[in-house]
């Protein structure tokens, strides 16, 4: 681990921008997606007819729109499949809707990803024969269901079990958000209407096959016995019903004066979030998801730059970790937005020094410019993490610790109460996005021990 440590601490100062002027020279070949749509099935339950505008990035963009049946909420899904704002997707997902009428909600977004089978395995008896259009599409655009449950090998009642912690996620704010992205993202369709593509504000490389990622349009939950885990290649997300899956959270040694991690269980509902956070990282752009899941230390990574700098403090994290769990585990922010309180918590070596190409992002950082990418930029729902799934369900009073590491050794220990900035930016990330999703502050879930620390 030291050496890897000094390795890529060399290799990112000395060669970082050399090789950079590579990476910038692939990415002036790219292209931008455009004329993307996106459109529900003539069938689905509570669509009504004709369109309505809503603000979305702060332009007034035609929407679909639901009343979901039998409740006062509506839904809004832009018809160009771009992706709103976090403070719209809360809006347009139902994520603030509580009446006492929710549950319809809940399985409503049950019913999207799984149809009426879905719904009816989760409440025996009660058959629900409302409309069940099919939201996904399989490997040649044909229509089936978002999410199909292979009960093969697995223990009595693992289908019930999968959807009621499917359930679980839908019933959640931050939860409502995530199936809202996902449908966007399963749903948006090229120009001729045929094709998946991603969104018109995912820059590609020129000619990129977007196969593997149409591919992943609908997927297949397998039963698991070693963890969840999601598998593009597989088309699949594994699966695991043990109640007790451990992961790592932050918490202070016996004296109180320092935070470590610790071996905490984690519900099967955060296990399940976190890999279908993967699934929308990768729908939303593939070639970025692939970038993040590398070794390479000299390919630009936002979320790693965002916490890390040169990553050279990377194995405080105490294991093999890529950026793709950080972006998962901890998210990342919008830099460009305007009124962000927590920029000085951010490395000051976190981007780059010399604008690249003309679409670079400019950002003014410890009164600096400095430049992020183009293509490498903040994307709607990159702030969605597992930590801000956890700190969501910890408001209704069964709380759920920060998670800071991805494998079971412990992070070196770090100064407490005074932690490292690192800390205090993810926990500001997901304090703000909280914020945005629901138009709520977070409750008792401050960095302090028996709150975020365990």
């Amino acid at each position: 681990m030291i050496l890897l440590k000094k390795l890529i601490t060399r290799t990112m100062s000395q060669s970082f921008t050399g090789k950079f002027g590579t990476i910038i020279g692939l990415f002036s070949l790219m292209s931008l997606v455009q004329a993307a749509q996106f459109h529900l099935p003539p069938r689905t339950p509570g669509l009504q007819i004709g369109l309505v505008q809503q603000n979305v990035n702060g332009v007034p963009i035609n929407c679909e729109h639901i009343t979901i049946p039998g409740t006062t909420c509506h839904l809004y899904f832009p018809i160009d499949g771009s992706q709103p704002t976090t403070a719209e997707a809360g809006q347009y997902s139902g994520a603030r809707y509580n009446n006492p009428d929710n549950n319809r909600v809940t399985d409503w977004w049950v019913r999207v990803f799984g149809g009426n089978l879905a719904v009816n395995t989760i409440h025996r008896g009660m058959y629900d024969r409302l409309l069940e259009p099919q939201m996904g599409f399989d490997n040649a655009n044909n229509p089936v269901h978002v999410i199909h449950v292979n009960a093969a090998g697995a223990p009595a009642d693992f289908e019930r079990q999968f959807w009621q912690t499917f359930r679980t996620i839908a019933a959640d704010p931050v939860g409502r958000v995530l199936l809202y992205r996902l449908l966007i993202e399963i749903r948006r369709v090229d120009n001729a209407g045929i094709n998946g593509c991603c969104g018109d504000d995912v820059v590609l490389p020129r000619g990129y096959d977007l196969t593997r990622r149409n591919n992943c349009r609908s997927l297949e939950i397998r039963y698991s016995n070693d963890g969840c885990g999601f598998y593009r290649r597989g088309r699949c997300i594994e699966f695991d019903t043990y109640v007790s899956i451990q992961t790592s959270v932050l918490s202070t040694d016996a004296t109180v004066t320092k935070v470590t991690t610790e071996e905490d269980n984690r519900d099967c509902d955060i296990a399940l979030f976190h890999e279908m956070l993967h699934w929308l990282h990768y729908l939303r752009n593939s070639y970025r998801f692939n970038e993040l899941d590398s070794d390479d230390p000299l390919v630009f990574k936002y979320p790693l730059r965002f916490y890390y700098g040169n990553v050279n403090e990377l194995s405080v994290w105490g294991g093999d970790v890529d950026a793709e769990e950080i972006a998962t585990i901890l998210g990342v922010s919008d830099l460009t937005l305007p009124g962000i309180a927590y920029l000085h918590l951010i490395p000051h070596n976190a981007f780059l020094l010399a604008r690249n190409q003309p679409g670079d992002i400019e950002i003014m950082l410890h009164a600096a410019n400095q430049y992020i990418p183009n293509s490498e930029r903040f994307l709607n729902g990159d702030d969605l993490s597992e930590n801000l799934y956890r700190a969501s369900k910890s408001q209704s009073g069964n709380l759920h610790h920060m998670r800071f590491g991805h494998v079971t050794t412990a992070i070196e220990p770090v100064s407490y109460p005074a932690l490292p900035n690192r800390f205090q930016l993810a926990h500001q990330v997901v304090l703000e996005c909280y914020r945005q999703i629901t138009g709520n502050n977070v409750q008792n879930w401050d960095l302090v021990q028996n709150q975020a620390i365990k």
